[in-house]
């Protein structure tokens, strides 16, 4: 007998041990697996059960959310709203400081110039009046003169 005669009854042998091992453990896990389609079917069952139980709560689920989208669409829309009249009044405040300033830009103007007009105008008031007054001693200097005269 050659090698290879050999080898081949040893491949054969161990195909017989595995197929006799695979057929026991099948024999075994027979009773373990009709054991496992019953718990299948109690779990089928309460499963069952508990989805007749959740429906109602599910439904009820179903309408708070289409509560919760409404409102929060409502809200939205309000936040909205809102953002526009703060953007308009900010706008309106802008504008209104921008009229304050240039406002307050015309008064400074007005009052330099209303200044310049004030002080030319008590410079040449104070002028007319020296010239006054030096006339005037002039004029008494030149009286007395002649009385002493």
């Amino acid at each position: 007998m050659g090698l290879l005669q050999i080898l081949g009854i040893i491949a054969l042998a161990l195909w017989i041990l595995i197929t006799l091992g695979i057929v026991a453990v099948l024999v075994r896990a027979l009773p373990a697996l009709r054991r496992f389609d019953g718990v299948v079917g109690r779990v089928n069952t309460l499963l069952e059960a508990t989805e007749g139980r959740l429906t109602p709560i599910l439904d009820h689920l179903e309408d708070v959310t289409d509560d919760i989208q409404f409102v929060t669409a409502s809200v939205r829309t309000d936040v909205q709203s809102v953002g526009r009249l703060m953007e308009r009044a900010t706008d309106t405040a802008e504008d209104i400081l921008d009229m304050a300033e240039e406002r307050a830009a015309e008064i400074n103007g007005l009052l330099e110039v209303v200044q310049e007009e004030a002080e030319e105008t008590f410079l040449s008031t104070a002028s007319v009046l020296r010239a006054l007054r030096g006339s005037g001693r002039k004029r008494s200097s030149r009286r007395s003169g002649r009385r002493s005269a």
